[in-house]
Formats: structure tokens, C-alpha cells, sequence
């Protein structure tokens, strides 16, 4: 079950639109998880867990190749919607317009955004070439919702993180859960590219209530070369 999605990096060092840019796992969304403030039984892991070796152990995965092969599965588009059609890197405008989940997430985190920044006693800017109106640049930067919905911006996978050790924190009787991590960033036709101070957490909990088969699961097999095909089993 997928539940939550949380935003962080929305100002402080928001990067403004480029000059030549014109201004324009498989799980399905449900409701937010509620939380109480009552644990649920603590769940253990058995001892033949324990025996294994903790180089067996996966706990994050942050290598570039693996996360690049692990995106024909797992892009943005895919653990929103399921569908995949947009590629394994769609463009935000392809999300706005195709995908109603993140259609939905993006008005209401452009909204957020344009709130929050009317609500901050400082001037503050969008682009680069407002801030030189400032001594040194010297002056607030924020957030530029267009790149939500932008055709030269897209969200990249960079980073898989088990947190089986949340197992029982959430309020929920559950085995902990798994955290994909994605970072907007964008590439325009003349080659420019860079990454964006804007970082989504899906966090996926398990279906598996099992906790022992759980925690089992997450480690590696003696002799497993492939981790891609080993972790999409």
C-alpha cells in the first residue's frame, strides 16, 4: 500500500526557469495511513534472520547504473498510476496531463507553494534575472511551480531505502516499509541539465504481514550477481 508523499527543498536555493525555456514497486494511491497514538504488538524477527550475514543485508540502494535499470519498473508514473506509458522518465507536463494522481498532487503542491511564499515577510524570487535586481543577488529565492508541469523537467529515482526498521512506529500493524526516493531535475534540448531542490518520499508499506518473511526477503542470496533482477523478483 502506497500512502504518503512528502515534499521537501521548496526554498532557500529554488532554481529559477532557463533563459531559453518559455514560461509555460506497482502499488495504487489510497488514503493517508492514520496515526494513533496507541502501538500495535511488537512483531520479531526469528533467529534463522539473525544468522545470516549482515553483508547479505540490504538496507539502501544508491548505485546509479542499478537505480537507472531499476526505473523500467519503478518510475513515478508507473507507482502512481500503473500504467508506464510515459516512458522511464516522463516529463512533468506528460504526468500533469496524463496521470490523474499526479495531476492532482501538482495543483495542490502549486498552491502550497504560492501560499507559503505570500505568507513569508521578505521579497522574494523566482528567476535569476529578478534576483540581480538585488545587491550581490542578495535576496529570497522560492520554489517555481512551472517545473511541475514543465516539458524539459522529470523525476529520477535515486534511492531505494528499506526501513524495516519502522516495523510497529507508523500506528498501523505493519512490516515497516520501503521508501522511493525521486529528485526533480531537467534537461533542455541544448544539453543544460541539472538537478532541482525538490524531492518526493513514496513510501510503500508491505502487504506481507509476516514480518519474518519480510525481513528475510531483504537479504541477498550468497552468489547473486544481478541485483536489478533480484530485487524485481
Amino acid at each position: 500500500m502506497l500512502y504518503f508523499l512528502i515534499l521537501s527543498g521548496l526554498f532557500g536555493c529554488g532554481r529559477g526557469w532557463p533563459d531559453k525555456q518559455q514560461s509555460s514497486l506497482s502499488e495504487r494511491v489510497t488514503d493517508p495511513v492514520a496515526l494513533s497514538d496507541e502501538s500495535p504488538p511488537s512483531k520479531t524477527i526469528d533467529s534463522e534472520t539473525d544468522s545470516l550475514s549482515e553483508e547479505q543485508l540490504v538496507v539502501a540502494i544508491l548505485d546509479r547504473e542499478v537505480l537507472h535499470k531499476l526505473e523500467d519498473s519503478l518510475s513515478l508514473d508507473q507507482v502512481l498510476s500503473g500504467s508506464g506509458e510515459g516512458g522511464k522518465t516522463p516529463s512533468t507536463e506528460w504526468l500533469q496531463q496524463n496521470s490523474p494522481q499526479y495531476a492532482l498532487l501538482g495543483s495542490h503542491l502549486a498552491s502550497r507553494i504560492e501560499s507559503l511564499s505570500e505568507s513569508i515577510d521578505r521579497p522574494l524570487v523566482v528567476s535569476h534575472k529578478d534576483a540581480l535586481a538585488y545587491p550581490a543577488g542578495n535576496v529570497g529565492r522560492r520554489f517555481d511551480p512551472r517545473w511541475l508541469s514543465s516539458s524539459i523537467s522529470f523525476f529520477q529515482l535515486i534511492g531505494v531505502i528499506n526501513r524495516l526498521d519502522r516495523m510497529g512506529l507508523s500506528g498501523v500493524e505493519e512490516c515497516g516499509n520501503v521508501r522511493l526516493i525521486y529528485r526533480l531535475a531537467y534537461r533542455t534540448k541544448e544539453g543544460l541539465s541539472s538537478r532541482l531542490p525538490f524531492t518526493l518520499n513514496v513510501v510503500l508499506s508491505p502487504s506481507n504481514n509476516d514480518c519474518q518473511e519480510v525481513a528475510r526477503g531483504w537479504y541477498r542470496p550468497d552468489g547473486e550477481t544481478d541485483l536489478t533482477k533480484w530485487l524485481l523478483r
